[in-house]
This record gives structure tokens, sequence and C-alpha cells, in this order.
């Protein structure tokens, strides 16, 4: 509760609860933080929730959520951390309102059922510091419009359906990148779905590292 007795912050991650997450949460309108991540909610995620436009988080991670990304999320103008990872038939493009969330810092969506390309308009992202969007079954081409991001350090897009290589500008952008993982392995295969000359990583089946490290986990 803020110092005008608002409620600026939901914690109820990691309590086993289920059912629909409620159209009526977007009457919170003076919420900054909702964290509901860890649980075990169903059904789509309420458009309504584009009307908290004074989030800053919004986890809905590890549930069994469905229906895609809401388009409403575009509305979310303050929101810089948001996170849907672990919901495995979420579903859905990325739709192309989300570009215009430009604080945006962390996008976490690994093994979402996320399909489509990534948009161009990925650049607008321009805060954005750590882009993981791993085990999904996005296609098209890796945007070189990444190179627009100048905090980006994460930048996790294998176990994709990608074509093309990683484009040579991500690789020599400045400040770098720390870290890009992309399917640009040819361990288990015999040609590298997307060719990388500086990838901290790359996957086919199986990431390899060039150096030894718990990371290497992480992209599993």
């Amino acid at each position: 509760i803020n110092s005008a007795g608002k409620i600026n912050g939901v914690y109820l991650f990691y309590n086993a609860l289920s059912g629909s997450i409620p159209p009526s949460i977007g009457n919170f309108s003076y919420v900054s933080f909702l964290r509901l991540h860890g649980n075990q909610f169903t059904g789509t995620i309420p458009t309504e929730l584009g009307q908290l436009t004074k989030l800053k988080e919004l986890y809905l991670s590890q549930n069994y959520l469905t229906g895609g990304i809401p388009s409403e999320f575009g509305l979310l103008t303050n929101l810089g951390d948001l996170r849907l990872f672990l919901n495995t038939d979420l579903g859905g493009t990325i739709p192309d309102e989300m570009y215009n969330m430009t604080v945006l810092q962390r996008f976490y969506a690994w093994s979402s059922g996320l399909t489509g390309p990534i948009s161009s308009k990925v650049g607008q992202l321009t805060d954005m510091y750590h882009f993981i969007a791993r085990r999904n079954q996005l296609t098209g081409t890796i945007p070189s419009e990444f190179i627009k991001m100048p905090s980006l350090q994460l930048l996790w897009l294998h176990f994709n359906n990608f074509t093309g290589p990683v484009p040579d500008e991500l690789c020599t952008k400045s400040p770098p990148i720390r870290d890009i993982t992309a399917d640009c392995g040819a361990v288990t295969v015999s040609v590298a779905k997307n060719p990388c000359s500086c990838c901290y990583a790359c996957c086919d089946d199986i990431c390899v590292t060039e150096t030894a490290d718990n990371r290497a986990f992480l992209r599993a």
C-alpha cells in the first residue's frame, strides 16, 4: 500500500491458485507490481490488464494460460519487466502493439508456444536488457533491429524455427551483446539452422558453450 493508501503491489505467487484470472483485476488501477507466477491459473490472459497503466512488473509465468499475448499489453507503457515463461500452451504471435512498450527491459517468454516472426519493430524496445524467447515455434529471420537496443545483454533465441544466419550487425554491435545464443550448432545435425560468428552458445539438439560454466544448463 502506497502513501496515498492505494494498493500498489499484488504478490500472490506460488500459492496453488487455480481457475481463471478475473477480469476485475483491471480495477486495480494503482498497482505497479503484479506477481501471479507459479500458480495453476488457466484460461486466457484478461485484456483488462491493459488498464493497469502504472504497472512496472507483470509476472504471469509458470501457469497454464492460453490464448496468446493480448494486444492490450501495448497500453502498458510503464512496464519494465514482463514474464510469461512456462505457459507452454499460451501460443499466438507477439502482437505488434507490444512493441509500444518502449521502457520494457526484460522479456522472459521461453517455453510459451509462441509462433510467427519477431517483427522488425522490436527495435523500438530501446531499453531492452534481456530478451529471452527460447524453446518456442518462432519463425522468419532474426531481425537486425536488435542492434537498436544499446543496453541489450542477453539475447536467447535458440530452439526455435528461425531461418537464415544471425545478422552480422549483432556481432559488431557497440556496446556488444554479452550473450547471444541461437540454433547455430552442428553437433547432431550436418548444417546449422542459424549460423553465427559471435554466439556465446550454439545449439541444435544440445547447446555447446565456449566455456564450461553453469549457464549452459540454463539454455535447456
